[in-house]
């Protein structure tokens, strides 16, 4: 008898403990969904507010740095420097009109977005350097060609950034 009773306690109590747990793994499933709910929604709203309208400014950027490029190397006497100050001022701008809308989104993110930018800048002031050494047009094409590269691979990396982000908290 005490043993009938002892069992039926404990079955008791561990049904009491599947139900608390049931219920506690319901309720954290819920949440979990809402809170994935709600950063969907953010990542949403961050795409059609800052990512969507500003696709044309961020084609813009890199096409003009490219065209700065283009622009120097038409020079008689190309100018390291003239091209650097240049890129960077186009820069500057970039940061100005687009990337303050992120930072205050995320400024990690932003951090991003702009090693990505400064890598290309310095990239290209170092190779600005060497601007002087071209004679031959051979040597301009080559040189404009692995800048290119440079740009449109820096392009890429920048949107990429876009479609790979997930941090809204």
């Amino acid at each position: 008898m005490a043993d009938e009773i002892l069992s039926a306690i404990i079955q008791s109590v561990a049904t009491f403990i599947v139900g608390g747990l049931s219920v506690y793994y319901i309720k954290k499933q819920l949440i979990d969904n809402q809170k994935t709910q709600q950063r969907n929604i953010d990542l949403q709203w961050f795409k059609e507010i800052i990512f969507q309208p500003n696709i044309q400014r961020i084609e813009d950027y890199f096409k003009q740095i490219f065209q700065l490029i283009e622009r120097e190397l038409e020079e008689e006497h190309p100018s390291p420097l003239n091209l650097s100050r240049s890129i960077k001022s186009e820069q500057a701008y970039f940061r100005e009109q687009f990337l303050f809308l992120i930072h205050e989104v995320d400024k990690n993110f932003e951090i991003e977005l702009l090693n990505i930018l400064d890598d290309l800048t310095d990239e290209i002031t170092s190779e600005a350097g060497n601007i002087d050494l071209l004679v031959a047009k051979d040597d301009k094409e080559r040189w404009k060609s692995r800048l290119k590269d440079k740009v449109f691979t820096s392009k890429g990396a920048f949107l990429y950034q876009f479609f790979k982000y997930k941090e809204i908290k």
